[in-house]
């Protein structure tokens, strides 16, 4: 409740913000406000009683297992880049894996040749910024992701119950 608040809360603002920058203009011709159009729908979740939130155990468990299995990928991989030979392909190999499912073949082809090319810390630092951006945008968005979800699903179960009681209308009316 506290994320959809914070949302909500922002949208508030983000609707502030956009009247005070077009006080100029016509109000007719400025969009429609976002906070006000989603404080009409009721969030489609239950509220979460004391026994469904996760313990600080869990969530710590979670932590855990959430980063620590990136710590042991990022080790093997780091591991396996100093093996004679083949090492030095490895990161550009896995780069070229995870950036090809991301941003398509021109550009991960990109980022392996100039992985081969680069020198490794160099490289190494260009992927840690990459992944630690999606890692941030990720963790940021995902609670404003959630309030939208709800907000969405909300919305479309009052478009089927309007839409039902239209047709039960219609069918009672003789039409």
């Amino acid at each position: 409740m506290l994320t959809s608040c914070r949302f909500m809360d922002g949208l508030k603002w983000v609707d502030e913000t956009y009247v005070r920058k077009h006080q100029s203009e016509d109000p007719k011709s400025l969009r429609a406000m976002y906070h006000p159009n989603l404080t009409q729908y009721k969030s489609s979740s239950p509220p979460k009683s004391k026994s469904l939130k996760t313990s600080p155990w869990d969530g710590g468990m979670q932590f855990a297992q959430k980063y620590g299995r990136r710590a042991v990928l990022s080790l093997t991989i780091l591991l396996l880049s100093h093996v004679p030979y083949f090492g030095k392909f490895i990161l550009p190999v896995i780069s070229f894996y995870t950036f090809d499912k991301k941003v398509g073949d021109k550009p991960a082809v990109i980022i392996f040749a100039s992985g081969l090319f680069v020198p490794r810390k160099y490289f190494v630092i260009f992927l840690q910024t990459y992944f630690a951006s999606r890692s941030m945008m990720t963790e940021l968005v995902s609670c404003f992701m959630t309030a939208i979800e709800a907000a969405t699903n909300s919305i479309s179960s009052n478009r089927i119950s309007v839409e039902s009681t239209s047709t039960s209308n219609r069918r009672g009316s003789g039409f």
